[in-house]
């Protein structure tokens, strides 16, 4: 019942064609029966995953029935404009259908993903992902319990769920910041109990690296995650002032995530980086009122040099 269910999630644009070898039926016992198969040409297939539809052409794959295991050691194709490659071990019997899953992708773009969920944004998004994961796996992402990595390169994110906020954020701190600089971005992950735990979430610029930590819950769409920015340059005078202590804190909705300095997040604005930065501009007063009473204090040495420089004092010190 199990593998029916999770069947009907898939469907295929013609009926698949397989050629068996090594089949031995049990009747006594199902479980027990054996055989080898392998799909005769690649076929276009639809996944339906939570919800959203995700095609997958060009799927190709052997199979290996035994011990009540099947076994897919090899399959490849094409999904979102890359490529993508796994090995499956699904066991007949079980409530829900849980299998094992190491698979891998590269040169998918972030347009393409966008698509499936947020169409409006995705003209302004750019990147080619590469992913892996491993770990157990299901219908719906409830049942994934695993992990892996991710890296997306030459991306434009600004406009994107949760990294647009973040951006919006960093630019008004750092006024050099610019949303549309190339990103390159890292990302160490594990899911389990239907939430994402970025373990180590990298977004890197020719200006910043900005290094993350968090949680992403599917269920409640809730992000809550914290964030420490480095820049790298002179990208305005808040960040000159301010960047030894910009450590962030974002959370809320994946589509309304407010962020600020840490523990004082007041409507997404920042008091913390204000404070900072007033009292960068109090010591550079104190600076330049130094620096007024030093040239007041040469003027005042210069007006005495010329005094006694002056030809009439000099005359009257001859005739003493």
């Amino acid at each position: 019942p199990g593998l029916a269910a999770s069947m009907e999630t898939i469907k295929f644009a013609v009926p698949p064609k397989f050629t068996f070898s090594e089949a031995e039926v049990r009747l006594d016992d199902p479980l027990a029966s054996k055989c080898k198969a392998k799909l005769l040409e690649p076929v276009d297939v639809t996944l339906d995953l939570d919800g959203t539809s995700l095609a997958l052409t060009k799927v190709d794959l052997s199979a290996d029935l035994r011990e009540g295991v099947l076994r897919i050691p090899d399959l490849t194709l094409e999904l979102l404009g890359g490529n993508g490659s796994a090995v499956i071990g699904v066991p007949l019997q079980g409530e829900p259908l849980l299998f094992d899953l190491d698979a891998s992708v590269s040169g998918v773009q972030v347009r393409e993903i966008a698509k499936l969920t947020n169409a409006d944004a995705a003209e302004y998004l750019e990147g080619t992902v590469a992913a892996n994961y491993a770990g157990k796996a299901g219908a719906t992402t409830a049942e994934f319990n695993g992990g892996g990595a991710l890296e997306i390169n030459e991306a434009k994110l600004y406009k994107a769920r949760f990294f647009g906020p973040l951006w919006d954020f960093l630019r008004r701190t750092a006024t050099g910041l610019r949303g549309d600089q190339k990103q390159e971005v890292d990302l160490k992950y594990r899911l389990s109990e239907n939430t994402l735990h970025a373990d180590e979430l990298i977004l890197e610029t020719a200006l910043a690296q900005v290094l993350s930590k968090g949680s992403y819950d599917f269920d409640k769409d809730y992000i809550s995650i914290d964030v420490r920015a480095n820049f790298k340059g002179p990208v305005g005078l808040a960040t000159a002032v301010a960047s030894k202590a910009l450590e962030i804190h974002g959370e809320g909705p994946m589509d309304d995530v407010k962020f600020g300095m840490k523990n004082q997040i007041v409507g997404g604005v920042v008091k913390g980086g204000a404070a900072v930065v007033r009292e960068g501009v109090g010591v550079a007063r104190e600076g330049a009122e130094v620096i007024k009473d030093g040239a007041g204090a040469i003027r005042d040495r210069a007006g005495d040099a010329a005094e006694t420089l002056r030809p009439r004092n000099l005359l009257n010190r001859s005739r003493e």
